[in-house]
């Protein structure tokens, strides 16, 4: 009986050794000092739905510079101003040089100044005051240079002068609507008309277009 139970045991302490065995080939050992149990993490790949593109979200937006900071020299405003404490300035593409059309007797036996003043909108203003030394005229008076035509004789023959000569606005009160405007003159009969025409000095206005030279005789 004794012999009986001594192979028993020795059977079963066969197979547990094989199963050891067989266990150690199959998983292999993990190297552990500290003898903590391991927990294994694994990581699942989850792909995107078809149609669709992964994108990175950056952590923080940058603002785009705008054209200022850019540029610090850039102005802020690019709309040019003009300072100025009259209600008329000088006509751009004024004071324009021509013939004597209006006395064509005297020939180049004269030279004069003529000439419109025009409001925000483009229509000639009557009844203005304007001098030249000693001299007036009044707005509207001269209608062979427009509604608002005005004319003064400077002299009787065309000379070379230096800014001799000026025009200037006024009401009839004698309050000054312009700054004095000096202009040169030329002894030259195809140029001793001299057209000077002044437009409103609110640059927010967009006064129509006013009579240039090519519109005269």
């Amino acid at each position: 009986m004794k012999k009986s139970a001594l192979i028993i045991l020795l059977i079963s302490l066969s197979m547990v050794t094989s199963s050891c065995q067989f266990l150690s080939e199959i998983i292999p050992p993990v190297n552990n000092p500290s003898g903590t149990p391991e927990i294994a993490i694994t990581k699942t790949l989850v792909p995107y739905p078809v149609g669709t593109t992964q994108t990175s979200q950056p952590t923080s937006a940058v603002p785009e510079k705008t054209a200022t900071q850019q540029n610090p020299e850039l102005p802020t405003d690019l709309i040019p101003t003009r300072i100025t404490q009259f209600q008329f300035i000088l006509q751009p593409g004024t004071p324009a040089y021509l013939p004597n059309f209006n006395h064509p007797n005297t020939d180049c036996d004269w030279m004069g100044v003529a000439g419109q003043v025009f409001d925000a909108n483009g229509v000639e203003v009557l009844g203005l005051v304007i001098h030249s030394g000693d001299q007036t005229a009044i707005t509207g008076n001269v209608l062979a240079y427009g509604p608002g035509g005005y004319e003064i004789q400077l002299s009787d023959s065309p000379q070379n002068t230096t800014a001799q000569y000026w025009v200037q606005v006024f009401n009839m009160e004698g309050q000054p609507l312009s700054d004095q405007v000096f202009f040169n003159t030329y002894a030259d009969c195809s140029q001793n008309l001299i057209l000077v025409n002044f437009i409103t000095a609110d640059l927010e206005s967009q006064p129509k277009q006013t009579p240039t030279p090519e519109a005269y005789p």
